[in-house]
C-alpha cells in the first residue's frame, strides 16, 4: 500500500541515518534528502511524506479486523516504518524533532504535526479515531471529498503552533482542521464532541 516514503532531515548531529534509510528500503521505495538549516533551531529535525496507493477509507477498513479496535502500527503496512523509526530514535542521544508527517492517500492528505516520540501509541490513537468517525466526519461536512486533515490545530486560528508536540495522546485528539472540496472550504472538527465547531 505504501508506495514511497520521502524524508528530509537536518544535517548536523544525526546518527544512524544511513541505517535508517537502508532498513526502510527493505520494505519501501525511499527518497531521502539532507538539508542545511541555520543553527538557531534544533539538530534532530525531520519531515516525512508517505504515499499510499489507496483511498483513506479503504486503508482504514483494511487496517481493522472485523471492525474491532486493532493496533494499526502492527499492520504490515506500517510496522517496518515504525520499527525503523524506533531504531533511529535509539541511535541518537537526544529525542527526534519530527516536525511533520504528511500521508498522501489517493483522496485525502493527512498531516500530523510535532509527533517526535511515543509515535506508536499516538499513530494508533489517531487512525483508530479516524476509523471510528470517518462516516460522521463525511456526513457533517456535507461531502465525501475530504481533501486534507491537519492534526491537531488551534480551534481559534486553525493553525498548528507546535514545534515539538507533547508525548501524550490526548492533545492529538482535540481539534482537527478539515479541508473539503479540493481545499475550497475549511472547518474545525471537535474530536471529543464529534462535531463541526466553526467554518473558517
Amino acid at each position: 500500500m505504501i508506495t514511497q516514503i520521502s524524508f528530509e532531515y537536518r544535517m548536523g548531529m544525526f546518527r544512524g541515518t544511513d541505517d535508517f534509510k537502508n532498513s526502510l528500503k527493505e520494505s519501501f521505495n525511499v527518497h531521502e534528502r539532507p538539508i542545511w538549516m541555520p543553527a538557531a533551531g534544533g539538530s534532530f529535525e525531520m519531515w516525512f511524506e508517505i504515499f499510499v496507493n489507496t483511498s483513506l477509507i479503504d486503508f482504514l477498513k483494511g487496517a481493522f479486523i472485523g471492525g474491532a479496535a486493532y493496533d494499526i502500527v502492527k499492520h504490515a503496512v506500517f510496522k517496518p516504518f515504525v520499527d525503523s523509526l524506533g531504531e533511529l530514535e535509539k541511535a541518537n542521544e537526544y529525542p527526534l524533532e519530527i516536525q511533520k508527517y504528511a500521508f498522501f492517500f489517493e483522496d485525502t492528505k493527512i498531516i500530523i504535526y510535532g509527533l517526535a516520540t511515543n509515535f506508536t501509541s499516538i499513530f494508533s490513537a489517531i487512525f483508530s479515531e479516524l476509523y471510528n468517525t470517518y462516516d460522521l466526519l463525511s456526513s457533517s461536512s456535507g461531502t465525501s471529498n475530504i481533501h486534507e486533515i491537519r492534526i491537531p490545530v488551534d480551534p481559534e486560528s486553525g493553525r498548528n503552533e507546535w514545534w515539538i508536540g507533547p508525548e501524550e495522546i490526548g492533545p492529538y485528539l482535540t481539534y482537527w482542521g478539515i479541508s473539503i472540496d479540493f481545499g475550497v472550504d475549511y472547518f474545525i472538527w471537535d474530536v471529543q464532541n464529534k462535531q463541526m465547531i466553526s467554518n473558517q
